[in-house]
């Protein structure tokens, strides 16, 4: 079957709801599908895989437990496919990868399946791909959305809200998003990356599990990260990129905590803790212009 054939047969999918067409499976189509999400078509990999699967996977529900789990072992195989390539297509197959996983975890929260095990296996897979991609881009005229950082951050989401994630869990999904944002990427975020970073955070804060005193140490660590950087040396993409990336994060932040203190004065230390983490990353330029 040639690709406008495929096309035109997943289109028709879409424009009837998603429904799955008489004489075949979702278990029989999904090979097809796992296939696209790595296309360089937009068209057949965000309007179609990911739309398809999203309704598939959680307002349907067509695959049952074993069913998924064989989902998860292809797409956490796919987050290391080709993993030190930048710039090459090769990452919409990892990036779109950790978007479905999203949709499994966000069920997995709706109608538990998952061990707990099973569901420490897939946060380690989530945080060392969050740590180990490079290909950092957000949208790119031709293939439109790549976003590996946002589809991650939306996994961890679902993770952080899961009941079976706790303290250490979370401490180390806040440990993961300080390492990525302060890591020597020369790639800043400009689709904001910062906000979908930031709702992990509000999930996890939602729990309750850490107490204030920890994410305040965490929130210090990006202070002195930014402490250490000397002052007036010359432009370094290396520098750049992360100050950038973690000031825009810190905002972000600071806004969500602000409305959740105007609501909550159990949120007030955190709302001023970062307030002085955002005054400093905005305090001074940190290269010679």
């Amino acid at each position: 079957m040639t690709q406008a054939l495929d096309t035109a047969f997943w289109q028709a999918i879409v424009a009837a709801d998603c429904a799955i067409p008489e004489g075949h499976s979702a278990q029989s189509l999904t090979p097809q599908l796992l296939q696209m999400i790595g296309s360089p078509d937009p068209v057949l990999r965000d309007e179609i895989a990911y739309l398809v699967f999203a309704r598939w996977i959680v307002r349907d529900q067509h695959y049952g437990a074993a069913e998924l789990r064989a989902l998860i072992d292809t797409l956490t195989a796919n987050l290391r496919y080709f993993i030190r390539d930048i710039d090459t297509d090769t990452v919409l197959l990892r990036s779109f990868s950790a978007l479905i996983l999203s949709l499994i975890a966000y069920y997995d929260v709706q109608a538990p399946f998952l061990t707990v095990e099973e569901l420490q296996s897939l946060l380690d897979h989530a945080l060392t791909y969050l740590a180990e991609e490079r290909d950092l881009r957000g949208y790119v005229d031709g293939i439109a959305w790549i976003h590996a950082t946002a589809h991650t951050a939306d996994l961890l989401k679902f993770l952080a809200r899961n009941p079976k994630t706790g303290e250490a869990e979370h401490l180390r999904i806040l440990n993961a998003i300080a390492d990525k944002l302060l890591g020597p990427w020369r790639y800043v975020y400009v689709h904001d990356e910062d906000e979908r970073l930031v709702m992990v955070v509000h999930d996890l804060l939602k729990r309750e599990t850490l107490h204030h005193v920890v994410i305040i140490g965490w929130l210090e660590r990006l202070r002195e990260w930014k402490g250490a950087i000397p002052l007036g040396g010359p432009f370094d993409p290396a520098i750049h990129a992360p100050y950038m990336n973690t000031k825009n994060f810190v905002r972000s932040l600071y806004l969500m905590l602000q409305l959740w203190a105007s609501l909550d004065e159990r949120y007030a230390d955190l709302e001023r803790e970062t307030l002085k983490v955002t005054r400093a990353f905005s305090a001074a330029v940190v290269y010679q212009t």
